[in-house]
């Protein structure tokens, strides 16, 4: 269930336009996939990832994640690549604190340190069989000391009518992630997949 808090958010913001076409936000509380709902992910203390200042700003950062393609944001791969999602294949999208560390770590060197920045954000297109769009995956980055053990990292899916199916510290992100954690949490990719 959406808290009140989320849903008055989501108002607030349907009304100033910041997240267009937006019919729901917010995780569902009784989702075993995630550790709360979406009051829980701005309780860390961790920063606006979309604006750089402040305590962390959902709603801010996946308005962000959205426009991906609009601006601000790097296609990182050159092709859609097999999915270990719910999504048949992906596309990964880096914005500009994003870029430099993300290039820096390649799928099979598990020696690359990348000092992401509080702010960074990481998009995976989540595409159909057919190419069509299907959901968005982010990882958004807070501030220092925000969330230690995880170092940081914030993850949401969203929907394409831009509901967010899940938001925060979710578990079954983490766990996929947790082999990586020494390499900035993520996976690469392969510099023959990277559009120049």
């Amino acid at each position: 269930m959406t808290s009140n808090r989320t849903r008055s958010l989501c108002r607030a913001a349907l009304c100033a336009g910041a997240l267009c076409a937006l019919p729901a936000c917010g995780g569902d509380d009784d989702d075993p996939a995630t550790d709360g709902d979406a009051a829980s992910a701005d309780a860390g203390g961790s920063p606006d990832a979309a604006a750089g200042g402040g305590g962390f700003d959902e709603m801010a950062t996946v308005a962000a994640a959205r426009d991906f393609a609009g601006g601000g944001f790097t296609r990182v791969s050159a092709d859609a690549v097999p999915s270990q999602h719910a999504s048949a294949q992906v596309i990964v999208w880096a914005n500009g604190p994003a870029l430099d560390p993300y290039l820096s770590v390649m799928p099979d060197d598990g020696d690359a340190r990348p000092d992401f920045p509080a702010g960074s954000i990481l998009v995976k297109e989540q595409q159909k069989d057919d190419g069509s769009p299907d959901a968005i995956t982010v990882m958004a980055k807070a501030d220092p000391g925000s969330d230690p053990e995880r170092d940081d990292w914030w993850w949401a899916r969203v929907e394409n009518d831009g509901r967010v199916s899940f938001s925060g510290q979710v578990d079954f992100c983490i766990d996929c992630h947790r082999p990586r954690a020494d390499v900035g949490w993520v996976f690469g990719v392969p510099p023959a997949n990277r559009r120049e």
